[in-house]
């Protein structure tokens, strides 16, 4: 999103992000796949929109739009809603095994533009944030709108079902 390491928590520009030279990659490859997901301030969806539009807004300032993919997580991040922390990672299967064992209430964030489980297990209330067509088409039109190459999907196989209706 910037490239001030002071932006980024954990050491993140010291450990990861800093070694990436987008005006160097923009030049030199014929199409990039940015990995937007993953927000490292984020407390409960993996790629929520705000920060989509600032992953796209900084890499616009160095790649060309029609050589950038943006990257879409498949899977879900689980939340214990007592202590804030992220307890569980996972895909389909385990949103379906949530929905077989338990009472869940849906909702959908139209500030992070994403779904979100919500159920009680051993008397604590965990959030599970994921990607469902909606929140894919959302993101979708965020690549029609800034005229990108395309999509880039992590990982294939733990994605709902519903959101290969998005990308037909």
């Amino acid at each position: 999103i910037s490239e001030n390491p002071s932006d980024y928590k954990n050491d993140l520009w010291q450990k990861v992000i800093g070694v990436y030279d987008y005006q160097a990659l923009g030049a030199a490859a014929d199409f990039i796949s940015v990995m937007s997901y993953d927000d490292p301030s984020s407390t409960g969806a993996v790629a929520p929109y705000p920060w989509l539009l600032k992953v796209i807004t900084f890499s616009l300032q160095h790649i060309a739009p029609e050589k950038i993919s943006l990257g879409i997580p498949l899977y879900y991040w689980k939340w214990d809603d007592a202590t804030g922390k992220r307890v569980g990672i996972g895909g389909n299967e385990g949103i379906d095994n949530v929905f077989k064992v338990r009472n869940v209430r849906v909702t959908y964030s139209t500030i992070d533009k994403a779904p979100a489980l919500h159920y009680w297990s051993n008397a604590k209330s965990y959030t599970l944030w994921y990607e469902n067509a909606r929140s894919v088409q959302e993101k979708i039109a965020l690549v029609a709108n800034n005229k990108l190459r395309g999509v880039s999907l992590w990982t294939l196989g733990l994605e709902v079902p519903s959101v290969f209706t998005a990308l037909k």
